[in-house]
């Protein structure tokens, strides 16, 4: 049997598109191509184009340079006018600056540490250690000069005035992380506009991008009232978790046939003069389902707003609460079964050495609105596990009918339920076509959550 081997050069095609349809790293290139399964050949050369023209050229280097060419060609048109003299100077000084940059330009080695996870809405320290490759001074040197995805902002970039020949400096920058969300940083860029600053010159780490998780901010609760459900479980519990596991003391008797005799107590034994045996009670287990509802409806029309199309505030409130909620309830030695749809239902487990809430943290930093699966859609695949459990916690960002048809049916099942709304306004108040909301639940302000002012449910 004989291989095919692909040429090497549908190898380097294939490399080439793969590099070059995405577009620029250091751009932030629209989401919605990004995201989407078709790639344009045009646009991708268009993105290019522009991104390589602000990472050359400076902001005073596009207005001189389109002052030079207007100058210029005033003069070629009118030779005799002395604005020759001012078009000779504007093409003097861009040489000048272009031959010196280019000697002094810098080539860096460099690496960049950040945080792996930090809290919405907090900042963090970008840590760069930078080492000059060449034996003559790098100057005026700025790190990362381009703009991060929607959701990090610069608040200080990191930069230094002078790197000597062959020298090393740490240098810091400061950033703010306003929205949750998985963030990956592109290679780290050093830029550099020495002299005159119409030019710039840069150094870049390829291959060394790295992850970012902004998890929910959340405020931690003081207390919480759960539903009148079988809050203890003795069946099952060796499957949930394994480590802490062990028998509760309950007391002493009379040693019977067949009893372990490890068990004995041999003080109390001695004492009383005949065998007298600890006893021991199985441990019992305290679960809870938190079900989660991300559904968030595509919008139905062509309305441009300043607020990101991703972004909806009742679903953030809801991730916030949630990390809340999980937050209270595995410190108090609880084991919490998450539900969320998605694109697929998701189940996950946390407390009593199961996930820990820093596991959880990262998985609500990376949930995405779900625009296709509604909440009754857990109905069927995980009804029976939510009745064995016997009570839940249900956040849903809104009400409707849809939504009542699935409390409904929780309640029917015999689980009991405590029901948690974000409400959104008075708009599905005024709805004639929702049914009313149920008199224990609890409403609660999407604004108040994520300010934190949520602090006993």
């Amino acid at each position: 049997m004989t291989m095919k081997h692909e040429p090497k050069h549908d190898r380097f095609l294939d490399r080439f598109w793969r590099v070059f349809l995405p577009g620029p790293e250091w751009l932030n290139t629209p989401d919605i191509y990004l995201y989407s399964n078709y790639r344009s050949s045009s646009f991708a050369l268009f993105c290019w184009i522009y991104g390589l023209l602000i990472r050359k050229l400076t902001v005073p280097g596009y207005l001189v340079g389109a002052v030079a060419i207007g100058v210029t060609g005033y003069s070629l048109l009118i030779p005799e006018t002395l604005v020759r003299y001012l078009a000779l100077a504007l093409i003097a000084t861009f040489i000048i600056d272009f031959t010196v940059g280019w000697i002094f330009r810098p080539r860096l080695i460099i690496t960049r540490q950040t945080p792996e996870r930090v809290r919405a809405g907090s900042e963090l320290d970008a840590t760069y250690q930078i080492e000059n490759r060449r034996h003559y001074p790098a100057w005026d040197i700025i790190m990362d000069p381009f703009r991060m995805k929607k959701g990090l902002i610069w608040l200080e970039h990191a930069g230094s005035a002078a790197l000597t020949g062959e020298g090393r400096q740490h240098i810091t920058g400061r950033l703010q992380a306003e929205r949750r969300g998985k963030y990956t940083f592109y290679s780290p860029i050093a830029e550099s506009a020495f002299p005159l600053g119409f030019f710039k010159w840069s150094s870049r780490a390829r291959h060394e991008s790295s992850n970012l998780l902004v998890y929910p901010n959340f405020a931690p609760l003081n207390s919480l009232s759960l539903p009148e459900g079988k809050k203890y479980q003795r069946e099952g519990s060796s499957r949930v978790s394994k480590v802490g596991e062990s028998m509760d003391f309950f007391g002493c008797r009379d040693f019977r046939t067949g009893d372990d005799p490890r068990h004995i107590h041999w003080p109390s034994s001695a004492r009383l003069g005949e065998l007298i045996i600890r006893e021991y009670q199985e441990e019992y287990l305290s679960r809870v389902a938190l079900i989660v509802d991300t559904y968030v409806p595509n919008l139905k029309s062509f309305r441009v707003g300043l607020t990101p199309k991703d972004y909806n505030e009742e679903l953030e409130a809801a991730l916030s609460l949630t990390a809340a909620l999980v937050d209270f309830l595995t410190r108090d030695e609880y084991v919490v079964d998450i539900f969320a749809a998605g694109g697929e239902v998701f189940h996950f487990q946390a407390g009593r050495s199961l996930a820990c809430l820093e596991s959880i943290l990262d998985i609500l930093a990376c949930i995405e609105p779900n625009h296709g699966m509604t909440v009754d859609a857990l109905i069927t695949p995980v009804l029976s596990e939510i009745q064995s459990i016997g009570n839940c916690l249900v956040i849903l960002p809104c009400w409707d009918n849809a939504r009542h048809k699935f409390i409904m049916t929780l309640r029917e099942c015999g689980i009991a339920v405590k029901l948690i709304i974000i409400d959104e306004g008075e708009k599905w108040r005024r709805s004639k076509e929702t049914v009313p909301v149920p008199a224990d639940a609890l409403v609660l302000n999407a604004a108040d959550i994520l300010a934190g002012k949520v602090r006993n449910m």
